[in-house]
């Protein structure tokens, strides 16, 4: 293997996400963008959306601007500034419940780090793990892979001690 081969590697191999507790929406002025994962319908029903569309009703709006049910926006996103914080809305899956789609979030991720300046410090939940039914092992890889040249933070929020307990050994 060329040098230059194991430099490209090593500039392209994705960094360690960081593990915080916490309560994302609350504590959102910590961070330059917060993506939370929903689906193409702009319901926000549920899980961390349901919190977004109800403390920052701003992201809830701004989803509601796009079309119900458009299958397009799959691997997209809708975004909206709030003091100083960018909201990102990631459609990481079409319908709500569980049927999480990787290459969605794959594809949202993506477009984030193409039109979002490099550095941001990045909050986001467990994405696409909980109601989405999603693997966070391969959801984590994931955002490691395309949102590398990013500071993110993962916060699981601190009520639930469950998933404090699974991540003990990241704090």
């Amino acid at each position: 293997m060329k040098f230059g081969n194991i430099f490209s590697y090593l500039k392209l191999k994705p960094k360690k996400l960081n593990y915080v507790k916490g309560d994302l929406i609350r504590d959102r002025k910590d961070f330059d963008i917060i993506i939370h994962g929903c689906n193409c319908f702009c319901m926000m029903g549920a899980g961390i959306a349901a919190q977004v569309a109800r403390v920052i009703p701003e992201a809830y709006e701004v989803d509601k601007k796009t079309e119900k049910g458009d299958g397009s926006k799959l691997g997209g996103y809708s975004a909206v500034l709030v003091d100083d914080v960018t909201i990102i809305n990631a459609y990481t899956q079409y319908h709500g419940g569980a049927n999480y789609d990787y290459s969605a979030i794959r594809s949202a991720m993506r477009k984030i780090a193409e039109d979002f300046d490099k550095g941001q410090i990045v909050g986001l939940p467990k994405i696409g793990a909980g109601i989405a039914g999603g693997d966070w092992n391969v959801i984590e890889s994931i955002i490691a892979e395309e949102l590398k040249d990013f500071d993110v933070t993962v916060v699981i929020w601190e009520g639930d001690k469950k998933e404090i307990a699974n991540h003990q050994k990241d704090f």
